[in-house]
């Protein structure tokens, strides 16, 4: 595996993907399998009842002028309140920020009943973060910064899935918006 496949967010989506794929498990993509535009991945086991919706964070992702800090979205005034509660460590705001607004943006969007041959009305869903390897001790500090629950799992040395409990996932759109009226309320 080579840098390049994981520095920017769509060589790591494919990489993710592919990855998976070889293990024989099934993967949905956004725009090919659903409309939404988030989540990017959706990991899908039908013998245990479950999804994952997967939030691929890139190395770049984790730099210092990573696009998940200062995108001008719906979501910049939570992106620029992690810019200023981590101003010494941009690659834990990055984290953070995208948590609170990507995952729970993609934990929020998909609420597909069927995808294809899945009925993923019984199934539960569950969030999960792609990192690159090098990254996980960064992103399971800003889990614990947040208070959720999760469980990281190497993938073949590739990247780590970090795994979020399904109460936890559920709570994710909540806390977004007990960030924000706090922000809109200072």
């Amino acid at each position: 595996m080579s840098e390049k496949d994981i520095y920017t967010k769509q060589s790591f989506i494919n990489l993710i993907a592919r990855t998976m794929r070889s293990m024989e498990l099934k993967i949905l993509v956004s725009g090919i399998d659903y409309s939404s535009p988030l989540p990017h991945l959706v990991a899908v086991y039908p013998d245990i009842e479950k999804y994952y919706l997967i939030e691929p964070i890139s190395m770049e992702c984790f730099s210092k002028e990573s696009p998940r800090l200062y995108k001008q979205d719906e979501h910049k005034d939570v992106r620029q309140y992690c810019c200023r509660l981590f101003k010494d460590n941009y690659a834990k705001a990055s984290a953070v920020a995208s948590i609170l607004c990507d995952l729970s943006a993609g934990v929020e969007m998909f609420t597909y009943k069927l995808v294809g041959t899945y009925e993923l009305i019984s199934m539960a869903k569950y969030a999960c973060l792609a990192v690159p390897c090098s990254m996980e001790n960064t992103t399971c500090e800003a889990l614990d910064y947040l208070k959720l629950e999760y469980r990281p799992l190497n993938v073949l040395d590739k990247f780590t899935l970090i795994l979020i409990d399904k109460v936890q996932t559920e709570k994710l759109p909540e806390i977004k918006k007990f960030i924000k009226f706090i922000l809109n309320n200072k």
